[in-house]
Protein backbone atom coordinates (compact mmCIF):
# COMPACT_ATOMS: atom_id res chain seq x y z
CA UNK A 1 0.00 0.00 0.00
CA UNK A 2 2.85 2.24 0.73
CA UNK A 3 4.61 1.61 -2.53
CA UNK A 4 1.28 2.91 -4.04
CA UNK A 5 1.06 5.51 -2.11
CA UNK A 6 4.18 6.38 -2.82
CA UNK A 7 3.79 6.04 -6.65
CA UNK A 8 0.94 8.11 -6.68
CA UNK A 9 1.96 11.13 -4.73
CA UNK A 10 5.20 11.87 -7.10
CA UNK A 11 3.81 10.76 -10.49
CA UNK A 12 -0.04 13.12 -9.63
CA UNK A 13 1.91 15.67 -9.43
CA UNK A 14 3.57 14.72 -13.06
CA UNK A 15 0.74 14.65 -14.22
CA UNK A 16 -0.64 18.07 -13.77
CA UNK A 17 1.95 19.43 -15.58
CA UNK A 18 0.17 18.23 -18.52
CA UNK A 19 -3.07 20.17 -17.80
CA UNK A 20 -1.51 23.41 -17.26
CA UNK A 21 0.52 26.07 -19.45
CA UNK A 22 0.74 29.68 -19.81
CA UNK A 23 0.84 31.73 -23.50
CA UNK A 24 1.52 30.16 -27.22
CA UNK A 25 4.82 29.86 -28.60
CA UNK A 26 5.65 32.80 -30.65
CA UNK A 27 8.23 30.43 -32.76
CA UNK A 28 7.16 27.19 -33.49
CA UNK A 29 8.81 24.59 -33.20
CA UNK A 30 9.23 21.26 -34.86
CA UNK A 31 7.48 18.16 -33.93
CA UNK A 32 10.36 16.12 -31.44
CA UNK A 33 10.06 14.65 -27.95
CA UNK A 34 13.89 14.40 -28.01
CA UNK A 35 16.16 17.58 -28.56
CA UNK A 36 20.24 16.80 -28.82
CA UNK A 37 21.79 20.16 -26.95
CA UNK A 38 25.61 20.75 -27.76
CA UNK A 39 28.28 23.92 -28.27
CA UNK A 40 29.45 25.98 -25.14
CA UNK A 41 32.40 23.91 -24.85
CA UNK A 42 30.53 20.91 -24.39
CA UNK A 43 32.87 17.92 -24.72
CA UNK A 44 29.71 15.93 -25.77
CA UNK A 45 26.14 16.26 -26.26
CA UNK A 46 23.67 15.85 -24.31
CA UNK A 47 19.61 15.46 -24.96
CA UNK A 48 16.46 16.80 -23.53
CA UNK A 49 13.14 14.24 -23.82
CA UNK A 50 9.49 15.11 -23.02
CA UNK A 51 7.88 12.71 -21.18
CA UNK A 52 4.69 11.67 -20.33
CA UNK A 53 3.67 10.44 -17.34
CA UNK A 54 0.54 8.24 -18.00
CA UNK A 55 0.30 6.55 -20.95
CA UNK A 56 -0.80 2.97 -22.26
CA UNK A 57 2.38 2.04 -23.74
CA UNK A 58 5.32 3.45 -22.59
CA UNK A 59 7.52 1.65 -24.63
CA UNK A 60 11.04 3.94 -25.49
CA UNK A 61 11.50 4.85 -29.52
CA UNK A 62 14.83 3.28 -31.24
CA UNK A 63 16.58 6.94 -31.13
CA UNK A 64 15.60 7.56 -27.42
CA UNK A 65 17.61 4.69 -26.81
CA UNK A 66 20.05 5.73 -28.71
CA UNK A 67 20.43 8.90 -26.98
CA UNK A 68 20.45 6.86 -23.64
CA UNK A 69 23.26 4.83 -24.65
CA UNK A 70 25.23 8.20 -25.37
CA UNK A 71 24.89 9.56 -22.16
CA UNK A 72 26.28 8.45 -18.81
CA UNK A 73 23.82 9.96 -16.31
CA UNK A 74 19.41 10.78 -16.02
CA UNK A 75 18.23 13.67 -14.75
CA UNK A 76 14.35 13.64 -14.45
CA UNK A 77 12.40 16.78 -12.34
CA UNK A 78 12.92 14.43 -9.32
CA UNK A 79 15.26 11.72 -8.42
CA UNK A 80 13.09 8.85 -8.35
CA UNK A 81 15.19 6.11 -7.01
CA UNK A 82 15.88 8.07 -3.84
CA UNK A 83 14.00 5.88 -1.62
CA UNK A 84 13.73 7.89 1.96
CA UNK A 85 13.41 11.05 0.15
CA UNK A 86 10.54 9.61 -2.21
CA UNK A 87 8.55 8.09 1.50
CA UNK A 88 8.97 10.96 3.08
CA UNK A 89 7.01 12.70 0.02
CA UNK A 90 4.29 9.70 0.72
CA UNK A 91 3.00 12.16 3.20
CA UNK A 92 2.17 14.40 0.74
CA UNK A 93 -0.51 12.17 -0.30
CA UNK A 94 -3.07 13.23 2.28
CA UNK A 95 -4.29 16.71 2.99
CA UNK A 96 -2.65 18.32 6.32
CA UNK A 97 -4.17 19.43 9.61
CA UNK A 98 -6.88 16.83 9.51
CA UNK A 99 -8.52 18.45 6.34
CA UNK A 100 -11.28 16.55 4.73
CA UNK A 101 -12.85 16.63 1.13
CA UNK A 102 -16.25 16.90 3.11
CA UNK A 103 -14.99 20.06 4.76
CA UNK A 104 -14.21 21.56 1.86
CA UNK A 105 -17.45 20.69 -0.30
CA UNK A 106 -20.68 21.22 0.50
CA UNK A 107 -23.75 18.44 0.72
CA UNK A 108 -24.81 17.97 -2.48
CA UNK A 109 -20.58 18.36 -4.37
CA UNK A 110 -20.04 16.14 -1.99
CA UNK A 111 -22.72 13.56 -3.37
CA UNK A 112 -22.33 14.34 -6.78
CA UNK A 113 -18.31 13.86 -6.18
CA UNK A 114 -19.25 10.71 -4.91
CA UNK A 115 -21.21 8.95 -7.94
CA UNK A 116 -18.66 10.18 -10.18
CA UNK A 117 -15.82 8.34 -8.39
CA UNK A 118 -17.89 5.00 -7.36
CA UNK A 119 -18.91 5.31 -11.55
CA UNK A 120 -15.46 4.98 -12.87
CA UNK A 121 -12.80 3.73 -9.76
CA UNK A 122 -16.12 1.73 -8.01
CA UNK A 123 -14.70 3.59 -5.06
CA UNK A 124 -16.77 5.55 -1.96
CA UNK A 125 -15.52 9.14 -1.73
CA UNK A 126 -15.31 7.80 1.98
CA UNK A 127 -12.35 5.93 1.66
CA UNK A 128 -10.75 9.05 0.10
CA UNK A 129 -11.84 11.57 2.04
CA UNK A 130 -8.52 13.07 3.47
CA UNK A 131 -6.63 12.40 0.15
CA UNK A 132 -5.33 15.37 -1.76
CA UNK A 133 -7.88 16.09 -4.68
CA UNK A 134 -4.99 16.29 -7.28
CA UNK A 135 -3.86 12.70 -6.28
CA UNK A 136 -7.79 11.12 -6.89
CA UNK A 137 -7.48 13.17 -10.67
CA UNK A 138 -4.49 11.55 -11.25
CA UNK A 139 -6.22 7.96 -10.18
CA UNK A 140 -8.83 8.33 -12.46
CA UNK A 141 -6.98 9.35 -15.68
CA UNK A 142 -6.28 5.66 -16.36
CA UNK A 143 -9.98 5.01 -16.19
CA UNK A 144 -10.68 7.35 -19.08
CA UNK A 145 -7.77 5.99 -21.09
CA UNK A 146 -9.26 2.61 -20.46
CA UNK A 147 -5.71 0.90 -20.03
CA UNK A 148 -3.23 0.02 -17.13
CA UNK A 149 -1.29 3.64 -17.59
CA UNK A 150 2.63 4.01 -16.99
CA UNK A 151 5.32 6.63 -16.51
CA UNK A 152 8.19 6.74 -19.62
CA UNK A 153 9.89 8.07 -16.54
CA UNK A 154 9.82 4.13 -14.98
CA UNK A 155 11.34 3.15 -18.31
CA UNK A 156 14.04 5.82 -18.37
CA UNK A 157 14.84 4.54 -14.81
CA UNK A 158 14.97 1.03 -15.74
CA UNK A 159 16.93 1.33 -18.77
CA UNK A 160 19.94 3.89 -16.90
CA UNK A 161 19.99 1.46 -14.20
CA UNK A 162 20.42 -1.72 -16.76
CA UNK A 163 23.36 0.70 -17.97
CA UNK A 164 24.53 0.89 -14.33
CA UNK A 165 24.46 4.69 -14.44
CA UNK A 166 22.65 7.18 -11.69
CA UNK A 167 19.37 9.30 -12.07
CA UNK A 168 19.43 12.42 -10.12
CA UNK A 169 16.65 15.35 -9.93
CA UNK A 170 16.69 18.82 -11.34
CA UNK A 171 14.88 19.54 -7.64
CA UNK A 172 14.44 18.42 -4.79
CA UNK A 173 11.18 16.46 -3.65
CA UNK A 174 10.19 19.43 -1.26
CA UNK A 175 10.41 22.01 -3.47
CA UNK A 176 8.32 19.76 -6.05
CA UNK A 177 5.70 19.60 -3.76
CA UNK A 178 5.64 22.64 -2.65
CA UNK A 179 4.32 23.84 -6.28
CA UNK A 180 1.20 22.34 -5.70
CA UNK A 181 0.78 23.89 -1.96
CA UNK A 182 0.00 26.60 -3.64
CA UNK A 183 -2.76 25.47 -5.14
CA UNK A 184 -5.59 25.11 -2.53
CA UNK A 185 -7.24 21.73 -1.95
CA UNK A 186 -10.23 23.92 -2.93
CA UNK A 187 -9.24 24.83 -6.11
CA UNK A 188 -8.09 21.45 -6.83
CA UNK A 189 -11.51 19.83 -5.69
CA UNK A 190 -13.13 22.37 -8.36
CA UNK A 191 -10.98 21.17 -11.26
CA UNK A 192 -11.79 17.15 -10.11
CA UNK A 193 -15.58 18.61 -9.69
CA UNK A 194 -15.82 20.34 -13.28
CA UNK A 195 -14.53 17.16 -14.92
CA UNK A 196 -17.28 15.01 -13.20
CA UNK A 197 -19.46 17.60 -15.16
CA UNK A 198 -18.38 15.56 -18.20
CA UNK A 199 -19.98 13.06 -19.98
CA UNK A 200 -17.96 9.61 -20.00
CA UNK A 201 -17.63 9.95 -24.18
CA UNK A 202 -15.71 13.28 -23.57
CA UNK A 203 -13.89 12.75 -21.27
CA UNK A 204 -12.30 9.51 -22.90
CA UNK A 205 -11.78 10.91 -25.66
CA UNK A 206 -9.99 13.53 -24.56
CA UNK A 207 -7.48 11.46 -22.15
CA UNK A 208 -6.75 9.65 -25.20
CA UNK A 209 -6.43 12.68 -27.83
CA UNK A 210 -3.49 14.06 -25.38
CA UNK A 211 -1.72 10.47 -25.70
CA UNK A 212 -2.38 10.91 -29.38
CA UNK A 213 -0.46 14.00 -29.71
CA UNK A 214 2.23 12.79 -27.33
CA UNK A 215 2.82 10.02 -29.70
CA UNK A 216 2.79 12.60 -32.42
CA UNK A 217 5.78 14.24 -30.53
CA UNK A 218 3.62 17.63 -31.14
CA UNK A 219 4.94 19.57 -28.54
CA UNK A 220 3.68 22.86 -29.58
CA UNK A 221 0.09 21.36 -29.11
CA UNK A 222 0.14 19.84 -26.08
CA UNK A 223 1.56 23.29 -24.93
CA UNK A 224 -1.30 24.98 -26.52
CA UNK A 225 -3.86 22.51 -25.70
CA UNK A 226 -2.42 23.09 -21.84
CA UNK A 227 -3.31 26.93 -22.38
CA UNK A 228 -6.64 27.05 -21.46
CA UNK A 229 -7.02 26.60 -17.63
CA UNK A 230 -5.05 28.35 -14.98
CA UNK A 231 -2.32 30.63 -16.24
CA UNK A 232 -1.26 31.94 -12.62
CA UNK A 233 -0.63 28.13 -11.63
CA UNK A 234 1.19 27.36 -14.87
CA UNK A 235 3.89 30.47 -14.13
CA UNK A 236 4.77 28.29 -10.88
CA UNK A 237 4.33 25.01 -12.36
CA UNK A 238 5.90 24.92 -15.39
CA UNK A 239 8.20 28.82 -16.50
CA UNK A 240 9.21 29.52 -12.73
CA UNK A 241 10.53 25.45 -12.67
CA UNK A 242 12.34 25.66 -15.83
CA UNK A 243 14.71 28.50 -15.18
CA UNK A 244 15.35 27.13 -11.88
CA UNK A 245 16.68 24.01 -13.69
CA UNK A 246 18.63 25.65 -16.40
CA UNK A 247 21.57 26.17 -14.23
CA UNK A 248 21.48 22.81 -13.06
CA UNK A 249 21.40 21.53 -16.80
CA UNK A 250 24.23 23.48 -17.15
CA UNK A 251 25.75 21.93 -14.35
CA UNK A 252 25.48 18.13 -15.06
CA UNK A 253 26.03 18.66 -18.54
CA UNK A 254 29.60 19.84 -18.13
CA UNK A 255 29.88 17.11 -15.87
CA UNK A 256 29.40 14.85 -18.05
CA UNK A 257 26.70 13.57 -21.46
CA UNK A 258 23.82 13.61 -19.82
CA UNK A 259 19.90 12.71 -20.87
CA UNK A 260 16.67 15.03 -19.29
CA UNK A 261 13.74 13.31 -18.84
CA UNK A 262 11.22 16.12 -18.60
CA UNK A 263 7.43 15.95 -18.66
CA UNK A 264 6.82 17.19 -22.50
CA UNK A 265 4.81 20.43 -21.06
CA UNK A 266 8.10 22.12 -20.42
CA UNK A 267 9.94 22.04 -23.76
CA UNK A 268 7.71 24.43 -25.82
CA UNK A 269 6.97 28.08 -25.03
CA UNK A 270 9.12 31.01 -24.91
CA UNK A 271 10.22 30.09 -21.39
CA UNK A 272 10.30 26.60 -22.28
CA UNK A 273 13.55 24.22 -21.78
CA UNK A 274 14.89 24.30 -24.96
CA UNK A 275 14.51 27.89 -25.79
CA UNK A 276 15.72 28.71 -22.59
CA UNK A 277 18.71 26.42 -23.63
CA UNK A 278 19.10 28.38 -26.59
CA UNK A 279 19.43 31.60 -24.90
CA UNK A 280 22.25 30.11 -22.69
CA UNK A 281 24.55 30.04 -25.98
CA UNK A 282 23.80 26.33 -27.04
CA UNK A 283 23.05 24.40 -29.89
CA UNK A 284 19.42 22.60 -29.52
CA UNK A 285 18.34 20.88 -32.10
CA UNK A 286 15.27 18.13 -32.51
CA UNK A 287 16.32 14.62 -33.28
CA UNK A 288 14.34 13.07 -36.37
Amino acid sequence: MVQIIIKFTQLAIFFLLLLFSTFSNAQKLENSLLWKVSGKNLKKPSYVFGTMHLICDPTLTPKTLRALDKTSQLYLEIDLTDEPSILNASEDFFMENNETIEDLLTEEEYKKLDVFLKKYMSVSIELLNNVKPINISYLLYPFFLECDAESIESQLVKVTKEQNELTFGLESNEDHNAVVDNYSNRDQLLELLELSNQDDETLKREAKQMAKIYLAEDIEQMYANSNEENAQFNEAILNDRNKKWIPVMEKAMKDKPTFFGVGAAHLAGEEGVIKLLRKQGYKVEPVK
